[in-house]
């Protein structure tokens, strides 16, 4: 996977970049065969800021088949908003941003048949099914993909699940989704996580210390340069986990995944910020 960054993000419109090889994956858009994928060129995006930017931050030379734009969407649950009357239901909704899809139909024309341009958006809202979801891998199923060429022309898309079709605004038109999940199903599992009754439910300092570990982790494989280099972020953890086993005592789990989270605060300055569910 390659990330390009905020800045560059802005002017050649994904967010991550990824060559996808696994089979199931593209077996779940009906296809037989993987993408082949190309590598990106900075020829693709006329604008200078692009062309620019990408010679400040070159791409990969490995192909890439697979391009994700990720879109934030407001929950709405009010028989007032605008759109309620195509799903009569609480809806997810994201704005479509003339310049950033501009850019992803650039990209999209050059990639072609090779591989696959596309938004992707949570079919969920609370924080509490993003830690679920994300301890169990569960994610990808539970988000809604939809290819940016289906977009065009539209300002608003709106939708109410993840293998729901959804719809793309002003006027309204109804547009099949992608589905990129490995699984073998056509609808997102419920989320019913364990309330405690059998003592199966983890402390919640295991829980939360172990996804921000997994987070810290991905963010330093994906970008290495916002702690400098992997192997810096790995040295510096390996360094304070010696420092805990001076007094020979073995440093337990959610202390191990505690020394990772803020190994990775301290080397990148990004904050990690804990509020109580409502």
């Amino acid at each position: 996977m390659w990330t390009p960054g905020q800045m560059l993000e802005k002017v050649i419109g994904f967010d991550a970049a990824i060559f996808v090889e696994t089979s199931s994956f593209w077996s779940a858009l009906g296809l037989s065969k993987k993408r082949a994928g190309t590598p990106i060129l900075a020829s693709w995006w006329k604008s200078r800021a692009a062309q620019s930017r990408l010679s400040q931050k070159p791409p990969p030379s490995f192909p890439i088949n697979a391009f994700l734009q990720y879109k934030r969407p407001e929950y709405l649950t009010s028989s007032k908003t605008k759109e309620w009357r195509y799903w009569k239901q609480p809806f997810f909704r994201f704005q479509i941003t003339p310049h950033q899809h501009a850019a992803l139909l650039a990209c999209a024309s050059q990639v072609g048949s090779r591989g696959i341009v596309a938004y992707g958006s949570p079919a969920f809202h609370l924080r509490d099914d993003l830690f679920y979801y994300t301890k169990n891998r569960l994610l990808v199923r539970n988000t809604h993909f939809v290819a940016a060429e289906r977009l065009s022309g539209h300002k608003k898309y709106t939708y109410i699940d993840a293998v729901t079709k959804g719809k793309a605004h002003s006027d309204p038109k109804e547009v099949v989704p992608l589905r990129l999940d490995l699984a073998d199903n056509s609808s997102p599992p419920p989320r019913v996580p364990s309330d405690g009754a059998d003592g199966s439910a983890e402390p919640p300092g295991i829980t939360v210390f172990a996804i921000a570990r997994r987070c810290a982790e991905q963010a330093v494989y994906a970008s290495p340069n916002i702690v400098g280099s992997v192997a810096r972020y790995m040295e510096a953890v390996a360094s304070a986990l010696r420092v805990l086993n001076e007094d020979e005592q073995p440093v337990s789990e959610v202390v191990e995944n505690f020394v990772f989270a803020q190994v990775f605060s301290v080397m990148s300055g990004i904050a990690w910020l804990m509020r109580q569910a409502d």
